[in-house]
């Protein structure tokens, strides 16, 4: 199970089981973001290193 979803599963479980927000939305908004700041990072990291934390975060 990648990274993400192991982490985030139980936070997103509990606010989709309030019934205010989809939990689908929730899921894209966070990968969203997590995939927007890691590109932020790229001059830091450089691409080798950015793919390999894609990689672990979200497959």
């Amino acid at each position: 199970m990648p990274w993400v979803t192991r982490t985030l599963q139980p936070v997103v479980e509990a606010l989709a089981a309030t019934g205010e927000i989809n939990s689908k939305l929730i899921w894209s908004n966070t990968g969203y973001l997590i995939n927007w700041y890691l590109g932020e990072m790229r001059a830091l990291l450089g691409d080798e290193r950015l793919a390999a934390l894609r990689q672990h975060c979200f497959f």
